[in-house]
């Protein structure tokens, strides 16, 4: 349900990329910055096109370059119902295995409709421990 969904979004996002004079350069990344919200609250996300070539902005779309995260890859089942469900879940294994969750969450389509793969940024070994 979530990967259709982006569907609908990223054929305009393409065409505006190509036409600024870029290329995609990967599958597109729906990112989350910050703790996840609790339950009943809203969740914001930034939908993303890796990109490569003299990307210029164009229209309602930015450019703007992320820096690399440590991170751990898990597959996210079910639907999207269960979406921060299974995100809360997935940080809680972090914590579990001794990783300190940095709040940063790039989910990317991992095929089929309900299938996604997470990759929860991790803080490197040694640093302080978010709140």
């Amino acid at each position: 349900e979530v990967v259709a969904s982006l569907r609908h979004t990223l054929v305009p996002m393409k065409l505006v990329l190509v036409r600024g004079g870029g290329a995609s350069d990967g599958p597109p990344q729906v990112l989350l910055a910050g703790p996840p919200p609790g339950p009943g609250e809203s969740l914001e996300v930034k939908l993303a096109l890796p990109v490569r070539g003299a990307v210029r902005a164009s229209g309602r779309y930015k450019v703007f370059t992320s820096e690399p995260i440590t991170a751990i890859r898990a597959s996210i089942p079910g639907p999207a119902e269960q979406l921060l469900h299974n995100v809360h879940d997935l940080a809680e294994r972090a914590r579990a295995a001794g990783h300190s969750p940095s709040g940063e969450l790039r989910l990317l389509p991992s095929g089929g409709d309900e299938a996604l793969e997470g990759l929860l940024g991790i803080l490197p070994e040694g640093t302080p421990q978010l709140p």
